[in-house]
């Protein structure tokens, strides 16, 4: 049985996770002299989440060579937030990452993670459920928000699958960061996370060159629109790279933003509600960032 603490980083999508996995991929140096082997994403989702976890059943599909990624005398940084859940099934009626405590579960004790650390981010969700809307219609055929929006506001729970977490990991602690505080302190959040990294160990990158493609909301609205007059079913790859085209998401442009006033407000109060209760779980360390 290992005697240190392996570090299982779960997501959530959206969360920031595309830019903090890379710079973790680019400071593997300062990770190694500090003690922690970082298992790069791609090679971590081909070899592990993706036989262990979505394989078309529940748990078949493991290789030995998954068997062995974590047999090693080190400590490792395992971050995918695919483990949870695959974009498009984030959401359920009664909440959100169905089932994704048991996955993760069922990841760790296959890869003999003893008593990991978890860490999970979580964003307000008028901002996270437009930006895993946008997410899912890359890779999955168009339907409009409207149809996307499975989860019914009041099952809306961050605290709900922290609990979860928790009750599958009852030894486990859990770190839990907001995407609002890390804007611009990403370092920081990392040496907090990994704990003997200083943040002027990490090699980062402007977030500017670092932001991926995205939809804007007048993008989003064209989109809509064509899929009412052709039909969703007539909305091709090419439609949505058009749209990307025609209006895209840069500094004078606004994100994709489907709600009402009053919509907004709830899911406002809602998330502020929900942290304060995260907060209050036993075993959750919840991040400050410096003054």
């Amino acid at each position: 049985m290992k005697n240190f603490e392996d570090i299982l980083w779960l997501g959530a999508h959206k969360t920031g996770t595309t830019y903090l996995q890379n710079v973790l991929d680019r400071s593997r140096s300062a990770l190694a002299d500090a003690g922690i082997l970082y298992l790069g994403l791609q090679a971590f989702r081909s070899r592990c989440t993706k036989p262990l976890l979505y394989s078309g059943s529940a748990h078949s599909g493991i290789t030995s060579g998954v068997r062995s990624v974590c047999e090693g005398r080190g400590r490792y940084l395992i971050f995918d937030e695919n483990i949870l859940s695959l974009v498009q099934d984030v959401q359920a009626t009664h909440g959100l990452y169905p089932g994704g405590e048991e996955r993760a579960l069922h990841l760790c004790n296959t890869l003999h993670l003893d008593k990991p650390l978890l860490v999970l981010g979580v964003r307000k969700y008028s901002d996270f459920l437009p930006s895993l809307f946008c997410e899912t219609i890359k890779a999955q055929p168009f339907l409009p928000f409207h149809s996307f929006q499975k989860t019914l506001f009041s099952a809306l729970s961050w605290c709900d699958l922290a609990e979860r977490l928790l009750a599958a990991f009852p030894e486990a602690r859990l770190k839990i960061y907001t995407v609002e505080a890390m804007r611009d302190r990403e370092a920081e959040l990392l040496s907090w996370v990994c704990g003997n990294v200083p943040p002027s160990q990490w090699t980062v990158e402007a977030q500017s060159k670092a932001r991926r493609e995205g939809f804007s909301h007048d993008s989003m609205v064209l989109l809509h629109e064509l899929a009412e007059a052709r039909g969703i079913d007539n909305i091709t790859a090419t439609d949505l790279t058009n749209c990307l085209k025609a209006h895209p998401r840069d500094s004078q442009s606004r994100s994709f933003d489907p709600w009402t006033p009053s919509e907004k407000a709830v899911l406002d109060l809602k998330y502020r509600v929900d942290v304060n209760a995260i907060r209050a779980l036993s075993r959750v360390d919840f991040w400050v960032p410096s003054a």
